[in-house]
């Protein structure tokens, strides 16, 4: 689980939250390319470091409750190992930045946004440049330790 709680919001209209369920993305891809981003073929890679891999495996699980491993920016990559693969990246890429999509979240200061980060995506439109907004991260487990 992810925590985020807003210490200082950003001007009003800028730095609004904004989460992709991986359920919702699932459900609006094309059958064949939720099959391919299911499959284990995909690198998670620095930008900076792209010879080291963070990890490997599918980037969309289905079934009861979708899970979602996707962070594709100027900081890291999803490398997959064939064209398929690296199509379907670009199209759940174009996806995700769709505003029908994401659902907004406006937060305030001391409020938390909590979210299960393997079911969501997270982040945020643009900033003001004229503000600082600050967020406080904390991660926590799903399960309680006995």
């Amino acid at each position: 689980m992810l925590f985020l709680q807003c210490v200082e919001p950003d001007l009003p209209g800028f730095g609004e939250s904004r989460v992709v369920r991986a359920g919702d993305l699932a459900t609006r891809l094309p059958r064949d390319t939720v099959e391919v981003l299911g499959r284990p073929e995909f690198h998670f890679v620095r930008c900076d470091d792209s010879r080291t891999a963070l990890g490997r495996g599918p980037v969309l699980g289905i079934g009861d409750a979708p899970t979602i491993r996707f962070r594709h920016d100027e900081k890291y990559r999803i490398r997959a190992d064939t064209a398929e693969g690296a199509a379907a990246v670009e199209e759940l890429s174009e996806l995700v930045r769709q505003p029908s999509v994401q659902r907004p979240v406006s937060l305030g200061r001391g409020d938390i946004l909590w979210l299960d980060n393997r079911r969501n995506l997270h982040g945020r439109t643009a900033l003001s440049g004229q503000a600082t907004r600050t967020l406080r991260t904390a991660w926590g487990d799903e399960q309680p330790s006995a």
